[in-house]
């Protein structure tokens, strides 16, 4: 084959991958408008996407540097699995897109998609059968880490960051096939599988494994399905049962809350019991007022409350006490004598991962307790403080929260602030 042929011929293809790259960043913007506010971390699918279509424009430039393995090789194959994956699974399921998680020793891995919020990591795998057959008998490039490696960080990396108190399901989607005895490989170590099996892999040269094989069929799931009954039954039997199961997963109904002070103050602030009406000449009054006027806080704060044990640790209490004490209004204090009736006040007893963290700005004394508190009784905090949450999620902590826009303590201002019109 002449040099010539060859540039012509590498030309050719590499035109073909951008105009692939085109399309990806076309369905990318598709998805994006489909959801409001877009899928988190999507920006960072689509700068891989952007990053992958600058280098081969700069090989359509200058044909000479294009080498055999860009034309044998590419990041778009895994880009176009990962957006594959996402049409099947539906982006309305997704909460996440290659998404990082880190534990408590600096380690991380990033997960493709993360979906059913939160409980379900799902990787995406664009090797073919054969190469990562030989990669799981050790025959793949020097330092290459196996599948079984990533698998068992993964598995690691999952027990960090529970939902709800669960770890989450992990699942490995192979867009071109996989060798069935990785399969059985994957699903005894609780890693559900997707894609097709390739049954002609098999390891000739150790009759043990061959038998064990023959014993184990590769159960494979069809991860749309999955995720779908997933997300509805999860949705349709919360408030029927503690505990749903999806197939052989367990799902747990948390029924317990651990309120924040944060939460607390908004609960009985008179700007969220229909006082949003003032401007109060003090910027963070006014734009809190503002938000209440477009979305108020109360009707979501209170049915996510519905029919769940509340608990209030004993350090929240006091600061709320003290609070509403020395800012609060005769209606927010009747309010707060009201709500503390209807909760149940547990001991300080933080977990030992909340021990550990090392204390800053962001990660106070106070709210350590708070969310410790909430940790060891297996409780989701209630909680307008996103510092603490997003801080410690970096330090390798991940709380289960449900999170709402703060609200102060106001009516002790109205006699000063005018009435908006």
């Amino acid at each position: 084959m002449s040099m010539d042929f060859f540039d012509k011929e590498a030309s050719n293809i590499i035109c073909t991958k951008v105009e692939k790259a085109d399309k990806l960043l076309s369905r990318m913007e598709k998805i994006e408008s489909s959801q409001q506010g877009g899928i988190p971390g999507s920006y960072k699918l689509i700068n891989k996407i952007k990053s992958e279509k600058k280098f081969l424009e700069k090989l359509q430039d200058d044909p000479t540097m294009i080498k055999q393995s860009n034309l044998s090789s590419s990041n778009l194959s895994s880009l176009t699995a990962i957006l594959d994956c996402l049409d099947a699974i539906s982006s309305s399921n997704v909460v996440g897109l290659v998404q990082r998680f880190t534990d408590d020793k600096t380690q991380s891995i990033c997960v493709d998609i993360v979906a059913c919020k939160g409980h379900v990591w799902v990787k995406v795998i664009a090797k073919r059968p054969k190469a990562l057959f030989a990669s799981c008998k050790g025959q793949g490039q020097f330092g290459e880490r196996t599948l079984m490696d990533i698998a068992n960080d993964y598995i690691a990396m999952a027990k960090q960051h529970p939902v709800n108190y669960q770890i989450p399901q992990i699942v490995f989607h192979f867009a071109n096939g996989v060798p069935g005895q990785l399969v059985v490989e994957l699903n005894k170590l609780g890693i559900l599988v997707d894609g097709c099996v390739d049954g002609s892999f098999q390891d000739s040269d150790d009759s043990s494994n061959d038998e064990s094989f023959c014993n184990v069929q590769p159960n494979i799931i069809d991860i749309s399905i999955f995720i779908n009954d997933f997300t509805h039954l999860s949705i349709d039997k919360a408030t029927m049962s503690s505990c749903v199961e999806i197939g052989e997963k367990k799902l747990r109904v948390i029924k317990k809350v651990n309120l924040d002070v944060t939460t607390l103050l908004s609960l009985v602030s008179n700007l969220c019991n229909g006082h949003c009406q003032y401007f109060y000449g003090v910027p963070v009054l006014d734009e809190q007022a503002e938000q209440e006027r477009k979305e108020p806080v109360l009707p979501k704060l209170k049915e996510f409350l519905k029919d769940k044990e509340m608990l209030v640790c004993e350090t929240a209490l006091h600061s709320f006490e003290e609070i509403i004490s020395t800012i609060g209004g005769v209606r927010e204090k009747e309010r707060g004598k009201q709500l503390l009736e209807k909760v149940k006040v547990v001991p300080d007893n933080p977990s030992q991962r909340t021990l550990n963290l090392s204390s800053s700005a962001k990660l106070n004394t106070r709210a350590k307790v708070i969310f410790g508190t909430g940790d060891q009784e297996e409780a989701i905090t209630v909680t307008a403080n996103t510092g603490f949450v997003r801080a410690a999620t970096q330090h390798g902590v991940s709380y289960s929260v449900y999170q709402h826009e703060a609200r102060a303590l106001t009516e002790a201002k109205e006699s000063d602030a005018r009435v908006a019109n």
